[in-house]
């Protein structure tokens, strides 16, 4: 007898990510924290994190080529396979283009540094991409009397 609510994790971390939840806890969405991607990046990244000179971008039909001063798009469990043809996605920074780190997915979860460290990088990924946002359960839950 509930009706869903939608609640895009843009309002509390730098990722668009719409959800629509069903709950009998009441509550308003939050403010906007004003959170970008930029505000989430690591300074120093791994060069194998960077795409590829060769790879001809226009060739891709769903890149997701985020300025830093964006959200990102949302997370998701596929983008583990390095094909940015399946939405991962890249960063536009200095010039050079380069995919998410597992730090910065977390950072878009709401998650600590290397929460998710002691597994594989794919599956790294996996977990993220079907993860729920921390902020975004912790404002729903915080209604609770």
């Amino acid at each position: 007898g509930v009706e869903p609510v939608m609640f895009n994790a843009s309002l509390v971390s730098a990722q668009s990510r719409k959800r629509l939840f069903w709950t009998n806890i009441p509550f308003t969405l939050p403010d906007d924290k004003g959170i970008l991607l930029k505000d989430i990046l690591e300074a120093e990244v791994d060069e194998k994190f960077y795409v590829k000179k060769t790879m001809n971008l226009s060739t891709h039909q769903k890149v997701n080529l985020r300025e830093t001063d964006e959200k990102a798009h949302t997370l998701c469990s596929t983008m583990h396979k390095g094909s940015h043809a399946n939405g991962t996605t890249l960063v536009k920074q200095e010039e050079r283009i380069r995919k998410l780190t597992p730090i910065e997915c977390e950072r878009l979860q709401g998650l600590p540094d290397n929460y998710t460290e002691g597994v594989a990088i794919t599956h790294r990924y996996k977990c993220l991409g079907n993860a729920f946002n921390v902020d975004v359960v912790a404002h729903i839950l915080s209604h609770l009397k």
